[in-house]
């Protein structure tokens, strides 16, 4: 198909109206904060960084990419698209499910995510149900090869459920050992032990986290590319 002219002309006008993406490259220790009123919306995408914190609680973002960081805390705003980290070690997320529908860790060891359940700052109010977090059925936490996993909600400031994403070996090998795993307060979960498996190997397996909001628990189940559960 032949494009004429006018349609050239608003092809590369669209294109132009696409902010570029935003890049922080080997940061360490720094301290970056990010507002509304900086530019359109554009993609993050940090790489190298260490010992660093970004706050991007009041700035929209398409989607938002670490890779290989270290020891960097992330607070996270409205991120269309998806959070994604890749060969990253001890990342904390502090992200809102509503705001936030996607994560996906790749080969990742030590990711924290806390799920804001409510925030009074932007005028969010508390359930006041500790025991029945508000957390949509769509949202999802992708993980392949990631070791050292952790899912706490926080409800203002109280933590009211921790789950820690089995291992890629345990899973394996223990398929049931992805249920009942939630622990309440601020207790941790237990760590496991060989992270090495045989067969199809961590990097090509992967799983998905959700709530089951029926039975009031995080769930960890093995997926294929399209995000469907397989068994």
């Amino acid at each position: 198909m032949q494009l004429n002219r006018g349609q050239v002309a608003g092809l590369f006008a669209l294109m132009g109206t696409r902010a570029p993406r935003r890049i922080y490259e080997k940061k360490i220790g720094e301290s970056i904060t990010l507002t509304a009123g900086q530019g359109r919306p554009a993609p993050f995408f940090l790489t190298e960084c260490e010992r660093s914190s970004f706050d991007m609680s009041q700035y929209l973002s398409p989607d938002v990419t670490v890779e290989r960081c270290k020891d960097v805390s992330i607070q996270g705003g409205k991120i269309l698209a998806t959070f994604t980290a890749i060969h990253s070690e001890n990342i904390t997320l502090s992200i809102s499910p509503k705001d936030v529908k996607t994560v996906i860790l790749d080969n990742c060891n030590g990711v924290t995510i806390n799920l804001r359940l409510s925030d009074p700052a932007r005028g969010e109010q508390s359930s006041g149900d500790a025991s029945a977090p508000k957390i949509p059925h769509n949202f999802r936490i992708f993980t392949s090869g990631s070791v050292g996993v952790n899912v706490i909600t926080v409800e203002d400031t109280t933590t009211t459920t921790n789950y820690q994403v089995p291992d890629p070996a345990e899973l394996h090998s223990h398929p049931e050992s992805a249920q009942n795993r939630n622990t309440n307060g601020a207790e941790h979960g237990e760590t496991t032990g060989n992270t090495e498996i045989e067969g199809e190997g961590r990097m090509f397996m992967r799983f998905a986290t959700f709530w089951k909001a029926d039975a009031g628990v995080f769930e960890t189940q093995r997926v294929n590319v399209y995000g469907d559960v397989v068994e």
